[in-house]
């Protein structure tokens, strides 16, 4: 259980930090503010050579991480002009201004390597070679949900559920359905 507490203060650290930084000027309120996460979901990846995973993001989530648990020595790159063999990239989900911004971030990851970001984000793993042939890539991952406390009482007040309870019947009986 401690290191599921862990991994939930992490998620809540980078809610607040990039909250911060989405928001400069609600920042006092922002780090205030009691936040609550929830892991949803962890999992072990475990590639061996040739094995990538294609373009994806995660849903029903907010925040997804990996964290690099072991990286085996890999052969050269094939494609000697661009390194990507054995990476993770990020790919840039707004525009692609080629002076403040790029349309992609390519990480070669290390073991020790965390990282976390928003579930939208697309992210592919490039496949990667090693000497044998038998080379393990080996990570753990996990996605999680935030609110802040107060969101989630607003959400949960008696008074809400009820109003909330009552447009459902109203539309029900609106409907000419039924």
């Amino acid at each position: 259980e401690r290191l599921l507490d862990y991994f939930e203060d992490v998620a809540k650290k980078y809610v607040i930090e990039a909250s911060c930084q989405s928001q400069p000027f609600n920042k006092e309120a922002i780090e205030n503010e009691e936040w609550l996460t929830q892991v949803s979901r962890m999992w072990i990846n475990s590639q061996k050579d040739n094995e990538y995973f294609p373009i994806h993001s995660h849903r029903n989530c907010n925040i997804s991480t990996v964290m690099y648990l072991k990286i085996p020595d890999f052969l050269p790159s094939r494609n000697p002009t661009r390194n990507e063999d054995g990476t993770i990239t990020f790919i840039n989900n707004a525009g692609n201004d080629p002076v403040w911004g790029t349309p992609f971030m390519t990480l070669h990851p290390e073991e020790g390597d965390f990282f976390i970001f928003p579930s939208s984000q697309l992210h592919l793993v490039y496949p990667f070679r090693t000497v044998d042939g038998v080379g393990e890539r080996r990570s753990v991952s996990y996605n999680a949900d935030f609110m802040s406390k107060q969101a989630y009482e607003d959400e949960n007040h008696p008074e809400n559920r009820m109003a909330e309870a009552q447009a459902k019947g109203m539309k029900q009986s609106n409907d000419p359905a039924v």
